[in-house]
């Protein structure tokens, strides 16, 4: 799991079946941007949680992926690490 930022909403003019209806959005990580199916009703700007490999299937119904959005993340506000 990581942690990112929605850096925006992609379309698709074509997309396979199994793709139809969900939404797909691009994610700046710590190490990279990852396109990934969108599972949290996730908005531009929002830090979320992405998970990847067969638990990213798994969130979208076997549909072939390699990232999906599952939750938007807040703070809260104190720091947890001393």
């Amino acid at each position: 799991m990581e942690i990112g930022t929605v850096k925006e909403k992609l379309t698709a003019d074509k997309r396979a079946a199994c793709l139809e209806g969900q939404t797909l959005l691009l994610i700046r990580t710590e190490n990279a941007l990852v396109a990934a199916l969108d599972h949290a009703g996730a908005s531009v700007g929002d830090r979320v949680l992405v998970v990847t490999g067969g638990a990213a299937e798994k969130y979208s119904m076997n549909a072939v992926t390699d990232a999906a959005v599952v939750a938007v993340v807040g703070s809260s506000g104190g720091c947890c690490c001393g």
